[in-house]
C-alpha cells in the first residue's frame, strides 16, 4: 500500500505522523530545542508499574500470531485482514530472534496478528495502543483498517484507535515490524529486540485526558511542583471548565491536597498546569532509605470524572558542585556498575535454556539486591534504555541510574536521523521523567573524535534539547569524550553536567597506570571512569553446558563469529585443551576461577588508586557477563564471581587505600614503607577514629593517630613503616589496614607483600659464559663471568655466530631477550631495545616477536609450574603483583600448539586469543605465546626468556633475582625438548 494513502485513512489523532502522540512530540520537539521546560503524556506500562497508571488497562502480552515476511509480500498479499497471519504462535513480549531459532540471525520483516475485546461500558471513551518499542518501523492495522506507524525500536508511543474499535465485540490488530540490518538504533547481533519485543496494551480514557504528570521535587523548599498535561484527543466545539484534583500520599500515609481550575478553549490541544504543593518536613529518596510519594490526578466535569492517572515519585536532588556529585546535598561517590540491556540481562535472559521471558518482578528485584550488595550504588545503562521494570524496582530499593542514549556518532548526522534521535529521546524522556533512582541522562556514546567541531555543537543542542525537557536531572554529552582511550583533557568534553573517560588499562601496566590515574584532572565538573578494566574475557565453559545439558548453546558458538575482531568464543573450549591449559589450573572451573582473581587483583589495583585522587568522583566497572562480553563482576547465570566478598569491602562512601610505591616484594629485614589515603563520602560528618593496622601471620601491627576526614575529600593520613619478619621460606603476607570509630570498622583494605629469605640471594652456579653488551648484573649476583668454560653454560643477550656455534657443539644456551639497564642510570635511560640480531634469528624459523597487548583489554601471563624452577616464588597463574618488576615486554608469537611442552611460561588474549603487534607494526593472529620457550639447536639445547631480568631492580628485587638464577640453573638440568628448530 501506498504511504500516502495509508495515512489518509489514518485516524485523526493519528494524521501526519501515523501516532497519537504526533502533536506533543511536535511540542516537545519546539519546546525542547527553544530551552523551555514542559511535558507531555507519558506511555504507561499495563501493570501500572511504568509512568502513568491508568484505571482500565487491557494487557495484549501473551500469545500472538506471527509470521515472517522475508520477500516483503505481506502487504500486498493483504496480511492486515482479521484472520490472515496462520503462522506460528510468538510470546510477546518476545524478540522474534529469541522466540525462534531459525530465525536468530534473521533481519527484516515480520507479521503479529491478536484479537482483543474492549467491553461496551467503555463507549464514549479514548482507546489507545500502546507499546515501550517496537523494532523498528511498525505499521498498524485494527480489525483491517490502518490506524497508524511508528519508526525507532526503544521509542514508547501511543496510537488512538478509538474510531476503529467495536466495543463489546471481537477486535483484531496486526502489526507489521520491519527491523532491517543496519536500522536506526539497532545494534544487530550485540542487542536482539526485533519485532514485539516490548509489552503491548491497550490504555482506556477520556476523550479529553490526563496525558503527562511530571513531579519535580524542591528538597531546600520541602515543596514538589506538579506540572499536568490535559490533551484534548478531539476538537472542542466550546470553551470548557473542568477541575484537576492533585492528591499526594507521602510513605508515611500522611495526604497533601491541591485543586485547580482549568478551562480549555477550541482549537487548543494541549493545557499546561503548574501545581506547587508544599511538603512540610519531606521524606526524602535516597539510595539507602527510597522513600516514595504517590501522587493521583482527576480531571472532572461537574463533578463527573473525566479522566484518572497516578504516579509514583521521590524528593531527591542530585546536582554537581565543582567536581563532587551531591545526592540531597550529600557528597556521594559514585560506586558504578555497568549493564549492556538485551545481551542476556535486563530483557530476555537468554543465557540460561528456553523457554524463554522476559524477567518477572522477583528477578529484577533480586539482580538490583545483588548489585547493590557489591557496593555499587550507580547502575550505568550503555547502547539501549534500562528497562522500565527495572526502573520500577530501582526506585523502590535504593539504586541509582545512569541511563545512556544509545546512540554512538562517528559522522556528522543531521535531517532525518537526528529528527529520529530527539523524537526517540523525549519520548524516553516522558517515560522515565518521574523515576528518582534515574539522575543522568546521557547523549550519546562514545561519539566521534576531538577533531570534529560539528559533533561538539550537535551535543551541545542535543543538551540544551534534553534540559528543556528535563531540568531535574543531570546531561552527559558524550560518554567517554572525545579522546576516546586517551587521557582526560580539557577538551575531552563539550557543553556537560559531567566529565567522563573510558580506558581499558591491562593489569601489567602497574607504572603507567598509576601515572595515568594520578593524572587525572576534573574541569569543575565531576569526573568519572565510566568504562575500565584490566579484563581477561574468560567464562566458565564447564559450567554453562552444565547448564545447557552438555552441549554448547547457540550464543556461545553461532554467533561468536560475529565478533571476530573482539572476541573469539567458537572454539574457547578447544583452545583450552589444545595448549595444555588443563595442565596449569586443573579444570575449566579451576581455570575461570584464576582468571576472575587476575581480573579482581588488576580492579583493585585501578580503584585503589582511584580513591587516591581527589579530582575522580567515581568509577564503572562491568557489572554483569552478557554475550559476547564475559566481563562482569556477576557471572551470565547471576552468580557473584569468587572475589565479590572481597569486592565489598573495598567498594563504599568510606575507602582507605594502603598503598606501597614500586616493588612489592622484599628481602627479610628490608624497610616497607605504605601510604594510607582515607577518602569520606555518603553524609555531610567529619570521618573522625582510629586507624589500625596488622601484618596478618605475624605480631607486626601498629595504629595511627587520631584521624579526622572533611565530608567530600581525600586525604593522605600518614604512612606505615616496618621491618620485614626473618622467614624460612618465602611467604606472602597481607598488611591490613582497617578505619575504626567508636569500636567499629568504617572500612577496611590491604595490600599483600612477599617476604624471601636473605639465602635465596645465591645463585646455582659460580661460572657461566655471557655474551651481551652489559655484565654487571649477572656480576652483583655472585657469578663469574668467563669467555670459555667447557663446563659452563651460556648466558646472552644476542644472536651470533659465535653463540650458534656453542649451540651446535652441545651446549646449553639461555638467550635473555630483553633489555638492559646502564649502572646508576634514571628510568628514563634504560635501553628498552632487544637485540637486533634476534628477531631474524627467530624469524627463520616462522619465529618472532609481538607486542605484549594481545588482547582488547590485555593479557593473562602464566608460568607452568612442574617445570621445577620458580618453586621459592610462592604464585598463583595468571601472575599478578610477584612478577611486576619483571613482566615480559615482549612474547614469541609463532609457536604451535603440538609444541605447547615446550613452552615454560607463556601469555593468552582474551578467550584464550590474542593479536599482536611485531616491530614492524605487523598484526600476527594467535592463540597462545611464549614468555619462556625451550628448544633444539643442533646437538645443543636454547632456553629462550623475554621476562625483563636484566633490570635495575636485579639482586634488589627478589623475584627477579630468584627467576634469574633458577633459569641459569636450568641449563644443567637433564631436560629434552620436543621442539627442534635446527
Amino acid at each position: 500500500m501506498d504511504r500516502r494513502a495509508f495515512l489518509k485513512g489514518t485516524t485523526a489523532a493519528a494524521a501526519g505522523a501515523g501516532v497519537g502522540t504526533n502533536i506533543l512530540t511536535a511540542s516537545l520537539l519546539r519546546a525542547g530545542a527553544s530551552g523551555n521546560s514542559v511535558h507531555a503524556p507519558q506511555i504507561s506500562a499495563s501493570d501500572g508499574a511504568v509512568g502513568l497508571t491508568r484505571p482500565h488497562v487491557i494487557p495484549l502480552d501473551g500469545d500472538w500470531h506471527f509470521q515472517e515476511d522475508p520477500k516483503e509480500i505481506g502487504e500486498q498479499e493483504g496480511w492486515h485482514r482479521p484472520g490472515s497471519i496462520k503462522g506460528r504462535v510468538s510470546k510477546v513480549p518476545l524478540p522474534w530472534e529469541i522466540a525462534f531459532p531459525e530465525l536468530r540471525d534473521f533481519k527484516g520483516t515480520g507479521w503479529y496478528e491478536k484479537e482483543f475485546v474492549v467491553p461496551a461500558q467503555h463507549r464514549g471513551k479514548r482507546i489507545a495502543l500502546a507499546t515501550l518499542g517496537i523494532s523498528d518501523h511498525a505499521t498498524i492495522w485494527v480489525n483491517g483498517k490502518p490506524a497508524g506507524e511508528h519508526r525507532g525500536a526503544q521509542s514508547p508511543f501511543s496510537l488512538d484507535i478509538t474510531p476503529l474499535v467495536r466495543l463489546g465485540s471481537t477486535n483484531s490488530v496486526s502489526i507489521r515490524a520491519s527491523d532491517p540490518a543496519g536500522a536506526f538504533m539497532d545494534y544487530e547481533s550485540l542487542i536482539l529486540c526485533s519485532g514485539l519485543w516490548q509489552s503491548i496494551w491497550l490504555e482506556i480514557t477520556g476523550k479529553t485526558f490526563i496525558g503527562d504528570i511530571f513531579m519535580v521535587p524542591d528538597i531546600d523548599r520541602s515543596r514538589a511542583e506538579a506540572r499536568v498535561t490535559i490533551i484534548a484527543s478531539e476538537r472542542i466545539p466550546r470553551e470548557r471548565h473542568l477541575s484537576l484534583s492533585i492528591v499526594l500520599t507521602g510513605p508515611d500515609g500522611r495526604v497533601f491536597n491541591e485543586m485547580k481550575d482549568i478551562v480549555l478553549n477550541a482549537d487548543e490541544t494541549l493545557t499546561h498546569v503548574v501545581a506547587p504543593i508544599e511538603l512540610k518536613a519531606a521524606q526524602l529518596w535516597d539510595v539507602d532509605f527510597p522513600n516514595l510519594y504517590h501522587v493521583q490526578a482527576t480531571l472532572t466535569e461537574n463533578r463527573n470524572i473525566v479522566d484518572q492517572a497516578s504516579v509514583d515519585f521521590g524528593m531527591r536532588k542530585i546536582e554537581t558542585r565543582d567536581n563532587t556529585f551531591y545526592l540531597n546535598n550529600k557528597p556521594i561517590y559514585f560506586v558504578g556498575g555497568g549493564v549492556i540491556p538485551g545481551p542476556g540481562w535486563g530483557d530476555c535472559d537468554w543465557h540460561h535454556p528456553p523457554p524463554y521471558h522476559n524477567p518477572t518482578d522477583e528477578e529484577v528485584r533480586k539482580d538490583i539486591e545483588m548489585i547493590k550488595s557489591t557496593g555499587v550504588n550507580w547502575i550505568r545503562v550503555s547502547l539501549r534504555p534500562a528497562p522500565a521494570k527495572f526502573l520500577y524496582w530501582a526506585d523502590r530499593m535504593g539504586l541509582l541510574v545512569w541511563q545512556a542514549g544509545g546512540w554512538t556518532l562517528s559522522q556528522p548526522v543531521k535531517g532525518e536521523k537526528l529528527d529520529q534521535y530527539k523524537e526517540w529521546l523525549a519520548a524516553l524522556i516522558l517515560r522515565d521523567h518521574n523515576h528518582p533512582s534515574l539522575v543522568i541522562w546521557e547523549m550519546m556514546n562514545e561519539g566521534g573524535g576531538n577533531s570534529w567541531e560539528p559533533l561538539k555543537e550537535l551535543t551541545a543542542r542535543l543538551y540544551d534539547f534534553a534540559k528543556g525537557l528535563d531540568e531535574t536531572r543531570l546531561i552527559l554529552d558524550d560518554s567517554g569524550g572525545w579522546s576516546i582511550g586517551v587521557l582526560n583533557d580539557p577538551g575531552n568534553h563539550g557543553k556537560t553536567d559531567i566529565d567522563d573517560w573510558h580506558n581499558y588499562p591491562p593489569f601489567d601496566n602497574f607504572n603507567d597506570t598509576r601515572d595515568l590515574i594520578a593524572g587525572l584532572r576534573s574541569y569543575e565538573k565531576p569526573l568519572v571512569l565510566s568504562e575500565f578494566g584490566p579484563i581477561p574475557y574468560i567464562f566458565n565453559v564447564d559450567k554453562v553446558k552444565k547448564e545447557w545439558g552438555g552441549s554448547e548453546p547457540w550464543w556461545m558458538t553461532a554467533r561468536s563469529k560475529e565478533f571476530a575482531g573482539m572476541v573469539i568464543q567458537a572454539g574457547f573450549e578447544q583452545r583450552f585443551y589444545r595448549w595444555s591449559l588443563d595442565k596449569v589450573y586443573g579444570d575449566f572451573t579451576a581455570f575461570t576461577e584464576a582468571n576472575d582473581w587476575y581480573y579482581f587483583e588488576g580492579l583493585k589495583q585501578q580503584t585503589d588508586w582511584m580513591r587516591m585522587n581527589p579530582e575522580v568522583s567515581g568509577y564503572v566497572a562491568w557489572m554483569f557477563d552478557s554475550t559476547p562480553h564475559p566481563i562482569g563482576v556477576i557471572d551470565y547465570f547471576k552468580n557473584k564471581k569468587v572475589f565479590c566478598p572481597e569486592l565489598t569491602k573495598i567498594w563504599g562512601q568510606n575507602a582507605v587505600v594502603v598503598d606501597i610505591l614500586g616493588r612489592r616484594n622484599f628481602w627479610a629485614g628490608e624497610t616497607i614503607r605504605a601510604n594510607v589515603c582515607l577518602s569520606h563520602f555518603g553524609d555531610n560528618t567529619t570521618l573522625g577514629g582510629l586507624l589500625q593496622w596488622r601484618l596478618d601471620g605475624t605480631d607486626l601491627h601498629g595504629t595511627l593517630g587520631d584521624l579526622s576526614v572533611p565530608a567530600g575529600k581525600v586525604r593522605q593520613v600518614g604512612s606505615i613503616e616496618f621491618k620485614a619478619p626473618k622467614v624460612e621460606e618465602s611467604k606472602s603476607l597481607r598488611l591490613i589496614v582497617e578505619m575504626v570509630r567508636n569500636g567499629t570498622i568504617v572500612c577496611q583494605n590491604y595490600v599483600d607483600v612477599l617476604v624471601v629469605p636473605s639465602k635465596f640471594r645465591a645463585p646455582k652456579l659460580k661460572t657461566v659464559i655471557y655474551r651481551g653488551d652489559f655484565a654487571w648484573q649477572l656480576e652483583a649476583l655472585g657469578y663469574e663471568l668467563k669467555k670459555e668454560d667447557s663446563a659452563a653454560p651460556v648466558v646472552t643477550t644476542k644472536i651470533n655466530d659465535e653463540v650458534l656455534g656453542f649451540l651446535e657443539k652441545g651446549k646449553t644456551v639461555l638467550l635473555l631477550v630483553c633489555g638492559d639497564w646502564v649502572p646508576g642510570a634514571t628510568f628514563h635511560l634504560v635501553n628498552r631495545k632487544v637485540d637486533p640480531s634476534v628477531r631474524p634469528f627467530l624469524n627463520k624459523f616462522g619465529l618472532d616477536l609481538g607486542a605484549k597487548a594481545q588482547g582488547g583489554h590485555g593479557d593473562c601471563f602464566f608460568v607452568k609450574k612442574d617445570t621445577a624452577m620458580f618453586e621459592r616464588i610462592p604464585f598463583k597463574n595468571p601472575i599478578t603483583w610477584g612478577f611486576q618488576q619483571v613482566w615480559p615486554q615482549q612474547v614469541i608469537v609463532g609457536i604451535k600448539a603440538e609444541n605447547h611442552a615446550d613452552m615454560l611460561a607463556g601469555a593468552y588474549g582474551v578467550m584464550i586469543w590474542s593479536r599482536t603487534l611485531d616491530p614492524d607494526q605487523k598484526a600476527h593472529a594467535d592463540e597462545v605465546n611464549a614468555t619462556i620457550l625451550q628448544c633444539r639447536y643442533g646437538k645443543g639445547r636454547l632456553i629462550i626468556s623475554t621476562f625483563e631480568l636484566l633490570t635495575r631492580s636485579i639482586n634488589d628485587d627478589p623475584v627477579a633475582t630468584i627467576m634469574l638464577n633458577d633459569l641459569i640453573g636450568q641449563t644443567t638440568e637433564a631436560f629434552e625438548p620436543g621442539l627442534r628448530l635446527k
